[in-house]
């Protein structure tokens, strides 16, 4: 059953204070399940030896070929057990362990996904795949699996950057747990100053995979680190002028949905995904959201959407519904324990009378059942992913006090 969202106003801006250029994806990545054809792995490995021997600072790289794609092979590894890392100026690609599952990843840059769209490069990584003879590893299962989303709107707001003071973290309404992060100031452990001028806010802020929605400078960041100057052309061609010359005061409103979060909602397969986007966009922009303070109201949660906000939810459609949430159980955990232990006594009890129906059964025949049923659980294929089910339900469950 889907959620209904909250009745909250959208506060529209004037178009002398703020006006939106583009939105589009920023990030978009998956995870392949796959098996590889014989040798693959080799050249992977030939490559990226040549490449070390190329500079031994670990900064050269090394050409590859895969399914009629041209790649370079880094040098090294990564973290996680990425043992190969190629990319081109759309694509890029990691490999772990051939044995494991899920051991393929891929992203779409920046770039490309502004050029051409996650739904072109997804048909283009899946010929490459299929050229190559990259196979999926388990068949008749779904093979991909989507880990995350950027979603980005760019918005000029020459006077926004008066709000970015580190009160502003004071009017985002979102849930109890979510973080808040500011550049170069800390977190919620730090008094406001509100003296001090702000590039970025970020709400979501957490070691987990969850969500969270950033508000950036984007021209400074491109001037500063990135250097994606490409952008100025697609807002230049979306209406955005600058007297001046060089683009200032475009500020981004950005959206990064993780596979946890993701994973809660059940989309994980990117075809759902689309086809419930705007509604996880607006889920997220809701529950995390930037709102205008009004006078005279003292329930911070009946605020209006803040006019960037209101912009990005009004581009979307403003869905009024959000994707359901997969249940989670509340409680104790020694108590829960507790719990299972009786629920389980009784089932292994019923389940020996059932065998024996006068109910004559001996000890050995309990310690027998037992080892079947052990058996039965960790032959069964699923056992993992069902492991994984349990971890989340379980996830909220407090610790014995």
């Amino acid at each position: 059953m889907s959620r209904t969202a909250p009745k909250i106003e959208l506060l529209m801006p004037e178009p002398d204070y703020a006006m939106l250029l583009v939105a589009n994806h920023d990030w978009y990545q998956e995870a392949l399940n796959v098996a590889y054809p014989v040798g693959l792995y080799d050249r992977l490995e030939e490559a990226k030896q040549k490449a070390a021997e190329l500079d031994d600072r670990g900064k050269a790289t090394y050409p590859i070929e895969i399914g009629g794609e041209t790649f370079q092979v880094m040098p090294t590894g990564a973290k996680g057990g990425k043992k190969y890392i190629i990319s081109n100026d759309d694509l890029h690609i990691t490999f772990s362990s051939p044995n494991k599952e899920w051991s393929m990843t891929w992203r779409a840059k920046a770039a490309a996904l502004w050029e051409y769209g996650p739904h072109a490069l997804r048909e283009r990584v899946y010929g490459m795949l299929e050229r190559a003879k990259i196979i999926p590893f388990t068949p008749n299962e779904r093979w991909y699996s989507l880990t995350r989303v950027d979603f980005a709107f760019d918005i000029y707001a020459p006077t926004f950057k008066q709000e970015m003071t580190p009160d502003i973290v004071n009017t985002f309404i979102c849930p109890n747990k979510v973080k808040w992060g500011l550049d170069g100031y800390g977190d919620s452990s730090r008094p406001l100053d509100n003296k001090i001028q702000m590039q970025t806010v970020t709400v979501g802020k957490s070691k987990t995979k969850t969500c969270e929605v950033q508000i950036y400078n984007k021209t400074d960041e491109i001037v500063e680190a990135s250097g994606k100057d490409w952008m100025y052309d697609i807002w230049g061609e979306q209406g955005g002028y600058w007297p001046a010359g060089e683009p200032e005061d475009v500020w981004r409103l950005e959206v990064r949905m993780h596979s946890d979060w993701l994973k809660e909602r059940e989309v994980k397969d990117p075809d759902l995904y689309f086809m419930q986007e705007a509604e996880l966009l607006s889920d997220v922009l809701y529950n995390r959201r930037l709102t205008m303070p009004q006078a005279g109201d003292s329930n911070r949660h009946r605020w209006p959407m803040h006019p960037l906000y209101s912009l990005a939810l009004n581009e979307i459609g403003n869905p009024k519904e959000f994707a359901p949430v997969g249940r989670k159980v509340t409680g104790r955990r020694d108590e829960l324990v507790s719990q299972q232990e009786i629920i389980l006594a009784g089932s292994l009890r019923s389940l020996l009378v059932l065998e024996h129906s006068k109910g004559d059964f001996s000890e050995e025949e309990i310690d027998h059942r037992l080892a079947v049923l052990k058996q039965i659980m960790l032959s069964d294929k699923q056992h993992d992913k069902k492991i994984e089910r349990a971890e989340y339900r379980y996830s909220d469950v407090e610790e014995a006090r």
